[in-house]
């Protein structure tokens, strides 16, 4: 799209400043370019989130969308350059380089007056060194991630679906938040309370002045960086990013870790918010394809022997970004890593149906009792046992999420044991200020980012009667932010089957979606 907008303008005899201003005024999130031109001799970077870095000598030109990979190659290759040479091209700037002369010029976007003086006519043919690497392939693949459609849903599987939804309005429920009888560790008063609603304190944020005090001793004033904002683009960091850049004033490097479930929307929903606000980001891979194989081995043993406890080793997979984030931290000399964990959507079950017990007021889910870490690490052995296909090369991944999760120091600062959570003025600023997407079939801006969550949310629904749904709304309503009908009306839609999402969920990973969803169906119930 951008070089047939490029030549379109072109065509209507528009300077390359102006027809490069117009297409960044045009598009919708992150843009970082490079382009080479058949009828000019130069060199095109363009940025308007500040991800493109470049070294210029007299005779060496390089680019990339990092300054560590910069620093990195200089000293792989042992190359005469000081890494003080590194420079980056600003966000809503563009650098146009003589290829000739390695000169440059360079825009700012916003500027209506700035031009380049450098566009040269190209008389001959640029000669491009194209440098090939053997690639180790085993074969051919089809990303199948990619095919999103709207699925015709067997009538067998909406009828099963009705049946439990029946079955669930039966079961006991709190008479103040939504938990039934099948929530692990519930008990009753005789009121009808839950002793979650007994126990519940209300949180109780430091305030904005408070946070504004923490992060002044980490705050630059430069332009450079001054704190790793991990950013899954999800609401909740999302909204943590725009605070922390417009409230704060910090400059982030906002940084997010791909696992192989980070969805498409995620994706553009990121590249939205740090094309708006002019952030850097920083996007660290897995070995996606290998994850994903993973996962399948997981569920597909999951769904010989189903257990509630061993869920979560669905998403193992995800936990290494806190490994990241503390190793960018690192590289980049940056003592200050900010998360936005919302305290209301802890959901502790995952772990209780383990025989662990989640602390229940102001921690997250990694903070637990040496005790019920041993809990959690003696039934996973004992499921291992039971159901040896767990025993798999994804063990790795098993193993490295618990010591991650559960044992690696959490020394981030939380932005939300400052700030109050509102979940209207959240949703209210992401639709409208930055346009974020929605996913058409859910009726919810929760996990949408998480490719996931509506598979084992139908699961939990289907065997147990409530989902992480009636958990985040139970928190809410003991906080007094909903009332229990609104949030009874809430769940009954958030907690209906996302039938494209699981669909896509079983491409992703290579499973086929309708005799998954017969095999689940055939878990015996806890009602």
């Amino acid at each position: 799209i951008f070089p047939s907008l490029l030549n379109l303008y072109k065509s209507e005899k528009f300077s390359l400043s102006v027809s490069i201003k117009k297409i960044f005024s045009e598009i919708e999130g992150m843009g970082n370019i490079a382009l080479l031109f058949n009828y000019m001799q130069n060199l095109l970077l363009a940025s308007n989130n500040g991800s493109l870095y470049f070294i210029n000598t007299d005779n060496t030109f390089i680019f990339a969308s990092e300054s560590l990979i910069l620093k990195t190659l200089i000293k792989k290759e042992k190359l005469k350059i000081n890494s003080h040479l590194i420079k980056q091209l600003n966000p809503n700037n563009a650098l146009l380089l003589d290829i000739s002369t390695l000169s440059i010029s360079v825009i700012d976007f916003k500027n209506s007056e700035s031009n380049f003086n450098n566009e040269i006519a190209l008389k001959t043919l640029l000669q491009i060194n194209e440098l090939t690497t053997e690639l180790n392939n085993k074969g051919n693949y089809i990303n199948t991630s990619l095919n999103h459609y709207n699925i015709s849903v067997p009538q067998v599987f909406i009828e099963h679906y009705n049946f439990c939804k029946e079955k669930n309005a039966t079961l006991k429920r709190c008479n103040k938040c939504l938990l039934p009888e099948t929530f692990p560790f519930i008990e009753f008063d005789e009121k009808g309370v839950c002793n979650k609603c007994n126990s519940y304190i209300k949180q109780q944020p430091l305030g904005i002045e408070a946070l504004k005090e923490k992060i002044a001793p980490f705050k630059k004033n430069n332009g450079k960086p001054d704190c790793i904002v991990a950013f899954s683009g999800g609401r909740d960091s999302s909204y943590s990013l725009h605070v922390i850049k417009n409230i704060l004033g910090l400059t982030p490097l906002a940084y997010s870790y791909d696992w192989g479930m980070l969805t498409d929307l995620a994706r553009r929903n990121q590249a939205r918010m740090c094309g708006k606000m002019g952030i850097e980001h920083i996007l660290i891979s897995a070995d996606i394809r290998k994850k994903r194989i993973n996962i399948r081995k997981n569920v597909l043993a999951w769904l010989n022997k189903p257990s509630l406890g061993t869920i979560p080793l669905f998403m193992a997979g995800d936990k290494q970004y806190f490994y990241f984030a503390s190793k960018l931290q690192k590289q980049y000399n940056l003592p200050l890593l900010i998360m936005g964990e919302n305290h209301f959507e802890k959901t502790g079950f995952k772990v209780e149906f383990t025989g662990a017990r989640q602390q229940l007021n102001g921690s997250m889910a990694y903070n637990m009792t040496i005790q019920n870490k041993i809990r959690i690490l003696y039934f996973y052995v004992g499921q291992f046992l039971k159901n040896p296909a767990f025993i798999n090369k994804s063990l790795f991944d098993t193993f490295a999420a618990f010591f991650i999760f559960y044992g690696h120091k959490h020394n981030h600062l939380n932005i939300y044991d400052y700030i109050s959570w509102n979940e209207k003025e959240i949703e209210n600023l992401l639709l409208n200020e930055y346009h974020w997407e929605t996913e058409p079939e859910y009726d919810s801006t929760w996990r949408i980012g998480d490719g996931t969550a509506a598979f084992y949310n139908y699961i939990y629904y289907i065997v147990t009667g409530f989902t992480e749904n009636d958990t985040l709304r139970s928190n809410l309503i003991r906080e007094g932010a909903i009332s229990r009908e609104e949030a009874l009306k809430k769940c009954e839609k958030e907690n209906l089957p996302r039938w494209n999402a699981i669909n896509w969920y079983c491409n992703t990973i290579g499973i086929d979606f309708e005799n998954t969803i017969r095999r689940i169906n055939k878990i015996p119930k806890i009602f």
